[in-house]
């Protein structure tokens, strides 16, 4: 409910000369579902956190409705898979090869548009 109110940029602007931080330190995770409703608002507060420094991550990737054109529209830093998106992802799983497919094609784009990537609920290697 925060990101979608006007004042939520000059919120965190607050939120960081309060407490000394850089806007580097920060890290923001904004849901899929978060910026779907208004993408002109969406844009407009993304590029306002990208010129305090702060960096947004996309969360819960591929579970909503992971559109290449939020990608190309909103300027995200980082891509996290959702932990979901990895249950199949082991050798004796029943959609192994599918499964690491669309998450090698998924770092893959990723890395292309120059965003980190993190996959949630990695435990082992």
């Amino acid at each position: 409910m925060q990101f979608s109110q006007p004042s939520f940029v000059q919120e965190v602007a607050a939120a960081l000369v309060a407490t000394g931080l850089s806007g580097s330190a920060l890290e923001l995770e904004l849901t899929e579902s978060m910026v779907h409703g208004d993408q002109e608002l969406a844009v407009t507060h993304l590029a306002a956190l990208d010129e305090l420094g702060v960096s947004v991550a996309l969360d819960d990737f591929g579970t909503g409705f992971s559109s290449l054109n939020m990608l190309h529209n909103l300027p995200f830093h980082v891509l996290k898979i959702d932990r979901g998106f990895l249950r199949d992802l082991h050798p004796n799983g029943l959609n192994y090869a599918r499964a690491r497919t669309l998450i090698e094609v998924t770092i893959s784009l990723a890395h292309i548009i120059n965003m980190a990537v993190v996959a949630e609920g990695v435990e082992a290697e």
